[in-house]
């Protein structure tokens, strides 16, 4: 009975170091490829998108200084540039991985407007859901209700950001 049990730890050690042995050549492999290429998602109905693929494809050659495809997959530290995404005020939502063949999936999720306001002086911006500001588009725009006479500041007051809040729950 001792030696079976002797029997049984061993061969869980040899299987376990056996799957630590793969795990570890396998991410030693994955690190020493290149980016073969890229698949960039967005998500929303195309027609009312504010950024295309191109757009992200450029945003994403730029954080990462030069081309994506032939980039060494060291290169990409995929949390920062997810993080990197997510302060454009048009993406609510990054997540980018490789998959086993060396391809980068990019999926982002865009803010989608929910109002458009107008302040005293002009100046216009969209409002997303939660009343974040997204600046408007040449190329697009959403119909959305519009809201007149918002006060123009540089800096936000604590009473214009609930008015904000008020304007996206409208």
């Amino acid at each position: 009975s001792t030696i079976r049990k002797v029997m049984f730890i061993t061969l869980w050690v040899a299987i376990g170091g056996g799957m630590f042995t793969l795990l570890m050549a396998a991410i030693s492999k994955k690190n020493k490829g290149n980016c073969r290429d890229y698949v960039i998602t967005v998500k929303g109905d195309e027609s009312k998108l504010f950024m295309n693929r191109a757009e992200i494809a450029i945003l994403l050659e730029e954080l990462v200084a030069g081309p994506i495809k032939g980039q060494p997959i060291s290169k990409f530290n995929l949390v920062t540039l997810e993080n990197k995404l997510e302060q454009d005020s048009w993406i609510s939502d990054a997540e980018l991985y490789f998959e086993n063949k060396d391809i980068l999936h990019v999926d982002v999720e865009e803010k989608i407007p929910v109002a458009r306001v107008f302040t005293v002086n002009g100046r216009s911006f969209y409002v997303d859901s939660i009343g974040n500001t997204m600046p408007v588009s040449m190329k697009r725009s959403a119909r959305v209700p519009v809201f007149t006479g918002f006060p123009h500041k540089a800096q936000l007051s604590a009473k214009d950001s609930i008015l904000l809040r008020q304007v996206a729950a409208a």
